[in-house]
């Protein structure tokens, strides 16, 4: 059964029965709802009894869904919205290189929600189309796989870049937040020190993996053996990708270099 959670006057979380290692619970839905309308952000994988869910809540408050709106295209977010865009004919609004996308976004654009305004901040870094929704009235951040309510987010190359996620973190200052509602777990309720915490435990990873550099960890998989001891087997492959996101990134600032004519490729430092 989706979990419905009324996380303020005008927004509803419901929870997709998607959970993993990767995605925690499942992967967060909202619908941002007032006099009739309604907005769904995010309607998750490819699941028809969620959508089933969705339609249901909407229909429970006599709202009509007139648009849809994705926070990035990976499989737990997207899919769903192309199901709910069949059964609705609502648009289905997004970074414009997402298939189906017929109400294409950009940064700074105002969107008028169902009672309220909201603004696309484009926060490229875990995805390379990943936006976050600002509702502009009461300062609550829809966030998507930019921050998320517990645990931290796998930059995985080559779409995911760590350089463009912290700037994306970082960004966020100027906007005022005074609540996250995220892409997977429970609302934030203190933004500013869990973005500093995402920015520390990013800080606090390149020196972990510089550290093991030097200590003769040169390869992605004895780095990963390293840092991550006693990892879930089952996130081998995101941690991997995390370190490769940071490696790049050390790399293009000088910090290392990469030895690709060997299999794994052998990183030292400069």
């Amino acid at each position: 059964m989706t979990r419905t959670v009324q996380e303020s006057p005008l927004v509803r979380r419901l929870v997709a029965p998607n959970p993993s290692p990767m995605t925690g619970p499942g992967t967060n839905t909202y619908l941002i709802m007032h006099s009739g309308r309604c907005t769904v952000v995010d309607p998750g994988p490819d699941d028809p009894a969620h959508i089933d869910a969705i339609l249901e809540t909407a229909q429970a408050d006599h709202a009509q869904i007139d648009l849809i709106l994705v926070t990035h295209s990976h499989r737990d977010h997207y899919p769903g919205a192309v199901l709910l865009q069949d059964r609705t004919g609502a648009l289905l609004g997004g970074h414009p290189s997402i298939p189906r996308v017929n109400y294409p976004i950009a940064h700074g654009e105002e969107i008028f929600l169902p009672g309220c305004v909201g603004e696309a901040i484009f926060t490229p870094g875990h995805a390379s189309d990943h936006f976050c929704f600002l509702l502009k009235d009461d300062g609550s951040l829809l966030s998507g796989d930019l921050i998320l309510g517990q645990g931290t987010v796998v930059v995985s190359p080559p779409d995911g870049d760590m350089d463009d996620y912290l700037a994306s973190l970082r960004s966020l200052s100027p906007y005022g937040i005074q609540r996250i509602f995220p892409g997977h777990f429970d609302r934030v309720d203190d933004p500013a020190a869990k973005i500093e915490e995402y920015l520390q435990h990013r800080l606090d990873r390149e020196h972990q993996i510089l550290d093991e550099i030097a200590e003769g960890a040169l390869t992605i998989p004895a780095i990963v053996e390293r840092v991550y001891r006693g990892l879930n087997e089952r996130l081998t492959r995101a941690a991997a990708a995390s370190v490769q996101a940071h490696l790049i990134s050390l790399e293009r600032r000088g910090v290392v270099k990469c030895d690709a004519t060997v299999d794994p490729a052998r990183y030292t430092l400069t």
